[in-house]
């Protein structure tokens, strides 16, 4: 069995312990079931893993294998996978117990118990001696509006997690996930009960406990308003209060920290005297115990602490004595790490918020720091009540036609909006946090190097070569800068890229519901994106948008285009996707709400992006979310397009195939072929076929005149049908021609293609081009056909979108400059399927542009 070389994707090692675990891919036939693998350090030190499959290949040998692991900082930033190494084992062994309706966790550095009923999701936990939390717990706040007498009267009824179900999904050596399940809610709150489903992720000799947080939004939208939603532990404190310690995490590595109660910086003040100075005060406010100090009664206990993200631009701290008094104002600052820590002389607590700034509003606060009866509160406040309730009512009681929000979208008449589908009800949101038991040394070290590892969690993955040579994902390109033609591409490429990250920070594409997400399109009138225009606003994987920064990273390696696949991937999965209702399985399309479009369709919940996240990192959730879409819709017979609905059912089987290596999933995608290939010439003879989702069967509706859209083509139908016939072998070889004669039409010239179809084409410009560019790509490659090459190459270069490396986007004017640089008709769209097809154009015919410009070199040498 070969090795495999990993690195950390921010090319630094954790300063800190803590679990990784990631998805390695093997060569068809190198890997099989059974066999296990191991993480070895750079001198060849094994480290202690656990690995599991994850994704198959048809001859059933392993595609996708997870490792899980606690590599330290001396094991070095290059890594391997290899055979596992049974004789390094895990000491001490993390251990799982069940016992009735508890579940008891040690993994050697603390123990913990989780619970399978009741309110508390764990009860205590425990370091060493030690009890550094004695439960936690779910909490949300709804808010319902009501008019009266003209007055609007604002209630909040506070909820409370009830867990329906748990399930012990690993228990070591290395790693134990409990899952549990359930709904928040008081008895009195109506019927809004916000399920939830939490992971909880431990690893062996790792001083933290991983919380993956996601909750479905089940109220009406116009009354049920979120007032908060968090996770609360409750900490006992043992020393006096002025050996109590708060601890926030700023920014840049900068800790706050205060005692609970504070010592007099004097003993005494006599009349005509200087003040006679405490001993004790430069060494408590250094942090150190200190034992019976001088006038430490006669300072205020501060019992109340909290940190508020409001925005993605501010925090504040604030301190208060009591419950219905006065909050002090401690701290202001820029974008806080999200971490808080409670801790005395023997320990305590701290918890982590991932994407603290970038998800606002969010706060961390502390309740009880000082009492002595009860134990103290600490909660991770993912929406807080300190902020405004959010807002889940749609922006408009009309849909507007110019922006095409009907279900209809030719329709351009208004009218008023269908609350059915318009609607918040099914979405889901989630969040990561981390919890780490504190010993008694804390420190402002100890606390920012926690922040940081919660901030951007440590993540490994193989080199770009090694992804490009398990022919994984289909068909991409590594980077190629040898001749100029090429080079010019992979700088745009580059540049694209660029501007997107940079446009996130520019334009603020932050908060609880919209991380993740970028603008569909740009204004150049008002040289704004068209934030307030319902079609054009969220994209919400508008033509592929979330498959761009996967293979971008696939092949560059660069750890800001992985985060801001990451957060894309898990955005669409959540909040553009209805997970319960009517809906259930598929998404809402581009809205000024994510959730606003009329339109609701398979192509904005398949698999796609998710399926990248899957196995790149083995994350559960995304795992969850890969189920929900692969049968969720439709349920009984119903008509359909070839593309791209039928296109979007690929990517969930060829997905739940990959995962499970069921048999029903090939069969589904090869009955679907086959009703296709049945009608000649096939992809063009017509869109529409009926559909049964039992069977996979697709029966063509007669009665169509032929018809090709270039909107069939950017949704991902390309890379997952280029992909299947890569995979399938010989059953998929039909299919592939299909493909490829599909690819020959986008070819043909206008005239040409008109002959073909009459009437039967829909926007045949040359922005059908940029759809189409890879597709005759793949008809050149497979019928080796040096004039589609060329067709491919005209049309790539043709749309090169130059770039001004030497525009300042900080100033407003070059900004606008740059804009209508990149978007010559403002298109999010373009900028995605222009880089998809360069990306996957290199690989299929990348060898025609070389001898392309090797030929006009041979014709200029001979004049």
């Amino acid at each position: 069995m070969q090795h495999v070389e990993m690195s950390y994707v921010d090319s630094t090692a954790p300063e800190w312990p803590i679990g990784v675990t990631v998805g390695v891919p093997w060569p068809c036939g190198a890997l099989h079931k059974g066999q296990e693998v191991s993480l070895f350090a750079h001198d060849g030190r094994a480290i202690p893993s656990q690995s599991w499959p994850i994704g198959f290949w048809p001859d059933g040998s392993v595609k996708w294998i997870a490792v899980a692991a606690t590599p330290q900082a001396d094991h070095g930033e290059q890594l391997c996978v290899g055979p596992a190494n049974l004789s390094v084992q895990v000491q001490p062994p993390l251990t799982v117990k069940q016992s009735g309706e508890t579940i008891l966790i040690d993994n050697g550095l603390f123990t913990m118990t989780v619970n399978t009923r009741g309110q508390y999701l764990t009860g205590a936990i425990r370091k060493g001696d030690v009890e550094v939390c004695s439960g936690t717990r779910l909490l949300a706040i709804l808010e319902r509006r009501t008019d009266d007498h003209g007055g609007e009267v604002i209630t909040r009824h506070p909820l409370t997690g009830v867990i329906r179900q748990a399930t012990v999904e690993q228990s070591g050596p290395v790693r134990a996930v409990v899952k549990l399940e359930g709904t928040h809610g008081d008895g009195s709150a109506g019927e809004l009960t916000l399920p939830f489903t939490v992971r909880l992720y431990i690893y062996a000799n790792v001083d933290s406990v991983r919380i993956v947080h996601t909750f479905i939004y089940d109220g009406q939208g116009d009354q049920d308003f979120v007032a908060g939603i968090g996770v609360q532990a409750e900490v006992p404190m043992r020393d006096a209060t002025y050996n109590r310690r708060v601890w926030f995490a700023q920014e840049a590595g900068a800790v706050w920290s205060e005692a609970v109660s504070g010592v007099p910086p004097m003993m005494s003040r006599q009349s005509g005297h200087f003040p006679n100075a405490n001993p004790d005060r430069a060494r408590h406010i250094a942090g150190e115990a200190i034992d019976s100090p001088g006038g430490a009664g006669a300072m205020p206990v501060w019992n109340q602490f909290e940190q508020v993200q409001a925005s993605a631009d501010h925090f504040v701290i604030r301190k208060g004595v009591k419950p219905n008094y006065a909050l002090v104002e401690a701290r202001h600052g820029h974008r806080a790490e999200g971490t808080v820590a409670l801790t005395d002389c023997q320990g305590g607590l701290a918890a982590s918020i991932r994407d603290f700034w970038q998800a606002y509003p969010s706060s961390l606060s502390i309740e009880r720091a000082g009492s002595e009866s009860s134990p103290a509160l600490v909660t991770a406040w993912l929406w807080p009540p300190q902020a405004a309730a959010a807002d889940m009512r749609h922006y408009s009681d009309l849909m507007y036609g110019p922006e095409y929000e009907s279900h209809d979208c030719l329709n351009w008449s208004s009218g008023p909006v269908d609350p059915e589908r318009s609607g918040p009800y099914g979405i889901a949101r989630t969040s990561e946090l981390l919890l780490w038991p504190m010993g008694p040394k804390t420190t402002r070290s100890s606390v920012a190097t926690r922040a940081a590892l919660c901030a951007q969690p440590p993540l490994l993955a193989c080199k770009p070569e090694y992804y490009n040579r398990c022919k994984v994902f289909g068909v991409w390109s590594l980077p190629d800068r040898t001749i100029q033609p090429k080079r010019a591409l992979e700088e745009t490429l580059e540049q694209l890229l660029d501007h997107y990250l940079g446009e996130i920070e520019q334009s603020r594409w932050y908060g609880f519901w919209d991380y993740g997400d970028v603008m569909h399109s740009y204004d150049q009138d008002r040289h704004v994106w068209r934030y307030d225009e319902g079609g054009y606003a969220w994209d919400n994987t508008e033509c592929a948008t979330d498959l761009w920064p996967w293979y971008s990273f696939l092949r560059t390696g660069r750890a800001d285009v992985y985060r801001f696949a990451e957060a894309m991937s898990r955005h669409n999965g959540e909040v553009d996707v209805y997970h319960i209702g009517p809906h259930a399985g598929l998404g809402s399309r581009h809205n000024v709400r994510h959730w606003g479009c009329a339109c609701i369709e398979p192509r904005i919940s398949m698999a796609s992006g998710r399926r990248f996240h899957y196995f790149l990192t083995a994350d559960e959730r995304t795992g969850d979310l890969l189920n929900e879409s692969c049968d969720a819709w439709p349920k009984e017979k119903t008509m359909v397009q070839a593309a791209p609905w039928w296109a979007c059912f690929c990517w969930n089987w060829f997905t739940a195939w990959e995962r499970t290596c069921d048999k029903k999933y090939r069969d589904k995608l090869l009955r679907g072929m086959e009703g296709i290939l049945a009608r000649k010439p096939p992809l063009i003879a017509g869109l529409i076929f009926e559909f049964d989702p039992d069977t996979g069967e697709m029966t063509f509706v007669e009665g169509q005149e032929p018809y090709a859209y270039h909107m069939s083509l950017p949704f991902g139908a390309p890379e997952i049908w280029m992909e299947m016939v890569e995979v399938m072998g010989p059953d998929a070889e039909p299919w592939g021609d299909a493909v490829a004669d599909f690819g020959e039409v986008w070819a043909m010239n206008r005239q040409q293609r008109k002959t073909l179809l009459g009437e039967g084409i829909k926007y045949d410009n040359d922005e059908v081009a940029v759809f189409s560019a890879r597709l005759i790509a793949y008809a050149a490659a497979r019928y080796c056909n040096r004039d589609f090459a060329r067709r491919t190459w005209q049309i790539l270069q043709k749309g090169i979108l130059h770039l001004d490396n030497g525009t300042d986007p900080n100033t407003n004017k070059q900004r606008q400059e740059l804009m209508s640089d990149v978007m010559p008709v403002g298109h999010t769209n373009l900028a995605a399927q222009w880089s998809l097809n360069v990306i996957e154009s290199l690989a299929l015919v990348g060898s025609e542009i070389s001898r392309d410009v090797d030929d006009q070199a041979h014709v200029r040498t001979e004049e």
